[in-house]
């Protein structure tokens, strides 16, 4: 309900107000998940387009679609962090792919639309699947090297549970990640 509360009635409330004070242009963020919907989110954000695009006949309005922004509050990196923060294993699936912006991109994204957008317009980044697509846990592994970090790989959950069950957190973090057929388990490098 929250999503929808957001998303779709307070943007609509939000244009009325800015159509009743002259404003010349409203701009809003949607998502990439609106361009074919398959979960509450993305059907959200694709009825809120839809409203938006209703009220362009009395102010112009222009969006910008993009994927997950790295490190965000919610995404999947800004868990990883509060997990290593907590000394958690880190859960990451080998079979789901996502495309990620980080924060800079996402903010050039939003000005160009709000700067070049033309009423109805929908900015968004050109992605190639060869390059731009990770699967959660090759972002795991890079995210927890980038932080000195080193994989170790298990077969099972099973065995990555026993292996995390197994270490002692007061000098060392050690933390996993999960996929579906292994489980890659990470321990910290040791440096002088």
């Amino acid at each position: 309900m929250r999503m929808i509360d957001v998303n779709i009635f307070n943007t609509d409330k939000t244009l009325q107000q800015c159509i009743e004070k002259g404003v010349k242009k409203y701009f809003c963020v949607s998502t990439d998940k609106a361009a074919n919907p398959v979960n509450m989110m993305g059907a959200s954000k694709h009825i809120m387009e839809m409203f938006v695009n209703r009220r362009s006949k009395n102010i112009n309005v222009s969006m910008a679609r993009f994927a997950n922004v790295a490190f965000s509050d919610g995404s999947l990196l800004h868990g990883f962090d509060q997990r290593i923060k907590k000394q958690q294993p880190i859960v990451a699936l080998n079979d789901i792919k996502r495309y990620f912006v980080i924060p800079k991109e996402s903010g050039e994204l939003c000005l160009m639309s709000c700067i070049f957008g033309e009423n109805r317009d929908i900015f968004f980044p050109i992605l190639s699947e060869q390059l731009h697509l990770i699967t959660f846990a090759e972002i795991a592994i890079k995210y927890l090297k980038q932080r000195g970090l080193e994989p170790y790989i298990c077969k099972t959950e099973e065995e990555a549970r026993a292996f995390f069950n197994n270490i002692q957190f007061s000098k060392e973090y050690h933390s996993v990640t999960q996929s579906k057929p292994q489980c890659n388990t990470v321990k910290q490098k040791n440096t002088v």
